[in-house]
């Protein structure tokens, strides 16, 4: 073998150990990288502050069968998540990935419920049907009270922009979701346009810090569907509807605006009869603008 020939196969090999040097690089991990095309939207908790936390619990009873969940801190290696168990410690900055191990039926259940367990300061994103498909492909809430209660309490979160993709919804799927977030300035968007029965009730109960509602795009109203759905949000000063009858019948907006600041605005179809002025329909001294 000449001297050239030799010069030409040693560079064909450098080239092929640069090449493979280049698609190793992610240390073996694959194409899998943090905010990338490929990874899916996973629910998502980052630290505002240092020193904080995030575990889960099963409240007043327990939850049969028991969601099987994993966690990551980089969105490619995971971990099992123990409800009851597993306690992630964050620092300002850090995140914590979470989802289903592969999928999960339910999350909790009427009475009995998983809640996340919050200490510090932390802001919620991603999408919230990881808990139920590891995939983030599903869009359908399998159960009645699915993810009731989920934020019980969790005094630390303050920005919740986390994806809701349900557009139909079930019995008490959201009830109470957010209940004594006190100090949540921000909500998610809440596409559905198919309501079910208490699917909203209550869910921002005593969200102190909220100002703005999520706009609220269903044009049919269900039995207590917004029941007491921003009760005690004292801080309120905006409502955005698209239905045009209250359904007094089912009192599906019973209380939902009780203890809400003393002046705001309620944006609604001009069909809708906003004559009445109290805390089931607009609260007095709001002003409407059809």
């Amino acid at each position: 073998m000449n001297k050239k020939m030799k010069k030409f196969l040693f560079l064909c090999f450098a080239i092929c150990i640069a090449v493979l040097l280049v698609n190793c690089s992610d240390g073996g991990k694959g194409g899998d990288v943090v905010g990338g095309d490929d990874i899916p939207n996973y629910l998502c908790f980052t630290a505002d502050a240092d020193r904080s936390l995030i575990s889960a619990e099963v409240f007043n009873g327990y939850v049969d069968p028991l969601p099987v969940l994993e966690y990551s801190i980089d969105g490619v290696n995971w971990r099992t998540f123990i409800i009851g168990g597993t306690r992630v410690k964050l620092n300002k900055g850090d995140k914590v990935y979470l989802k289903a191990k592969d999928k999960n039926e339910s999350f909790s259940e009427y009475g009995d419920y998983i809640r996340f367990c919050m200490e510090g300061s932390i802001v919620a994103s991603g999408n919230i049907m990881s808990l139920l498909d590891s995939t983030c492909q599903s869009v359908e809430i399998p159960c009645d009270y699915c993810f009731n209660n989920l934020f019980d309490r969790c005094i630390s979160l303050t920005i919740a922009s986390i994806l809701l993709p349900a557009t139909k919804l079930t019995k008490g799927c959201y009830s109470a979701m957010f209940n004594d977030c006190y100090n949540l300035r921000t909500a998610p968007e809440l596409p559905a346009v198919i309501l079910a029965e208490q699917c909203y009730e209550c869910m921002f109960l005593q969200c102190e810090s909220l100002e703005t509602a999520p706009k609220l795009p269903a044009t049919t109203l269900a039995k207590g569907c917004y029941e007491g759905m921003f009760h005690e949000c004292s801080k309120l000063t905006a409502v955005e509807v698209s239905f045009t009858d209250w359904n007094e019948t089912e009192y599906a907006t019973d209380g939902w605006l009780d203890g809400v600041s003393a002046a705001g605005t309620f944006v609604c179809p001009a069909e809708l009869d906003t004559s009445t002025k109290d805390t089931s329909h607009v609260p007095e001294n709001w002003a409407v603008n059809p």
